[in-house]
């Protein structure tokens, strides 16, 4: 799955988003992070969020014991 430069720019928006109601320093620290990140690693975080949300809904669905 390789993200387009829109769904890049979409997906530092939402991180963006996530990041509004922290104190400044962690904010700005947050913000660098973000910005720094390769649309590769960028993609990598996202399957990594993906497949934690399957799992943790597999436990809730008792798939998973």
């Amino acid at each position: 799955m390789t993200l387009t430069k829109e769904q890049i720019q979409e997906l530092k928006k939402q991180l963006f988003d996530q990041i509004e109601n922290l104190p400044l320093g962690q904010k700005e620290s947050a913000q660098n992070q973000i910005n720094s990140m390769s649309s590769e690693a960028l993609e990598v975080m996202l399957k990594q969020q993906q497949t934690q949300v399957k799992i943790f809904r597999k436990i809730a669905s008792k798939e998973i014991p």
